[in-house]
């Protein structure tokens, strides 16, 4: 699965959409980060928090949805696991806040955790790396919320 998303500064939104999907599906997934004023999507097959477009199956840009949801948020209904994994869901709704601005998030937190990883220089290949990493960091939170969850109902 060929991702887009923009290029620059990142955010917890995209990078957790963009975990998400590595962690809940069986997709081999690349992403390209765009430039901001792309408009042809039309060789990839999801769009994260770029386009203008919100359509629930290709397009996810938050920014034209009005439900209150990051791309995180948006991603998460569109892998349907909120009743299995509820911590989880718990986390996802913090970066919708967050990223909508409803409650924004405290240093040492989850999102502003993710925004450290931001290069000074945001249009770097180092930046692209920090990108990667970022990733890679809400993969093992959200793998190590998972199984926790998982190993919780094996108990009961």
């Amino acid at each position: 699965m060929e991702i887009a998303t923009h290029k620059g500064m990142f955010h917890a939104d995209e990078v957790t959409a963009i975990a998400l999907l590595k962690v809940f599906t069986d997709e081999d997934i690349t992403v390209s980060r765009v430039k901001g004023d792309t408009t042809d999507f039309s060789s990839f097959d999801m769009v994260i928090d770029i386009g203008k477009k919100f359509d629930g199956v290709k397009l996810f840009d938050h920014h034209q949805y009005k439900g209150g949801k990051s791309s995180a948020g948006l991603i998460w209904d569109y892998i349907g696991l909120q009743e299995e994994y509820l911590e989880i869901s718990k986390l996802i709704k913090i970066v919708d806040d967050n990223d909508t601005e409803v409650i924004k998030a405290e240093p040492f937190e989850y999102s502003s955790l993710l925004h450290c990883y931001n290069h000074r220089d945001i249009y770097s290949q180092a930046q692209e790396k920090q990108f990667e990493k970022a990733i890679k960091f809400a993969q093992t939170i959200l793998i190590s919320m998972a199984e926790a969850q998982e190993d919780r109902v094996r108990l009961i």
